[in-house]
């Protein structure tokens, strides 16, 4: 019976083009490593992969022969104090290999990952990183495929890796941005140099401006690409609310604030103000004082605590126009 978590799908060795040495993995034992991950034995080529708990490949190692160190014929496999034991029976002998400080790294990780330790374990992901060079671009291509279905080109994912400069979370956030700013399946460096390009002209005037002028699809791109860019909310939500209080003020037939507002901030402004029902205007105003605690880390009831999904839903209020 197949227990294993397919999530990754665990295989071993891909076979492309019918080329191989061995022929296909063919899995004769496993082993537990701690906090979910866990490592199969390849018997048919003499293999060791290691997998984390949701079936995706850490690390390999091993190959067959006759020399110290080759697997002709694994059977058994174990793995105890940062060493695997591998039972060969063609050479009826326990062949043992010691982790590197590099393989310890991937263990310290799933420690983190269970006790929801994320500081510490995008630290040591980070180390994992600063190891191997090759690792985050090639990284960055499979993300990119599998998050946003586009193919990056090497260099495309090299400018990316130079950078976030190994930051995890920076990386993944420009992959974010990708999806968001082009609408294509295949990106090259002038794609991703064009997106920086693009991101930099998002901030919150054009925000207020976009949900003024009811346009939901620009405000949904603004809100993704400011929290791609990491941006705080608390560093905007002032002013937002402000937008909306003039909104309410103008609906009302009293004067807004609008010092220092330009004139192009000041037309949609009133242009809102004629479509908007107050009573939407007084809700938004409510919501945008969750996602004010929300941002804070504080609890609020009947929500799902994402701050920034509160706010997008609160100013696609006013963006829906009414017919």
């Amino acid at each position: 019976m197949d227990v294993l978590n397919r999530v990754g799908d665990p295989v071993g060795d891909e076979i492309k083009n019918g080329e191989t040495y061995k022929g296909y993995s063919v899995f004769s034992d496993v082993c537990m490593l701690g906090y979910g991950d866990f490592a199969l034995l390849d018997h048919n080529r003499g293999r060791v992969f290691a997998y984390n708990s949701v079936g995706e490949l850490l690390y390999e190692f091993g190959g067959p022969g006759d020399v110290s160190g080759a697997i002709r014929n694994g059977t058994a496999i174990g793995f105890y104090n940062d060493r695997f034991y591998i039972l060969d029976t063609a050479k009826t002998q326990v062949t043992v290999f010691e982790l590197t400080e590099y393989g310890k790294l991937f263990g310290g990780v799933a420690k983190a990952r269970q006790e929801i330790d994320f500081e510490t374990e995008k630290s040591l992901w980070n180390q994992i990183l600063s190891r191997n060079a090759n690792c985050l671009p090639r990284w960055i291509m499979e993300r990119a495929k599998e998050k946003n279905g586009q193919t990056l080109t090497p260099d495309a994912a090299n400018l990316i890796a130079e950078r976030t400069e190994g930051n995890l979370l920076a990386t993944s956030q420009e992959i974010q941005k990708l999806a968001l700013l082009v609408n294509k399946p295949e990106i090259d460096v002038s794609d991703v140099l064009d997106a920086v390009s693009d991101v930099s002209r998002f901030d919150q005037e054009s925000l207020f401006l976009a949900m003024l002028e009811g346009d939901a699809g620009q405000v949904s791109k603004i809100i993704d690409s400011l929290q791609g860019e990491n941006v705080q909310i608390p560093s905007f939500l002032w002013m937002l609310t402000d937008v909306v209080r003039n909104l309410l003020l103008l609906n009302r037939g009293l004067a807004a604030r609008t010092f220092g507002l330009s004139e192009a901030h000041r037309s949609a402004l009133n242009r809102a103000a004629r479509r908007a029902n107050p009573k939407l205007l007084e809700l938004m105003l409510h919501r945008l004082s969750d996602v004010d605690r929300m941002s804070k880390g504080l609890f609020v009831e009947s929500s799902d605590g994402d701050a920034w999904q509160e706010l997008k839903a609160v100013c696609l209020m006013l963006s829906l126009k009414r017919k």
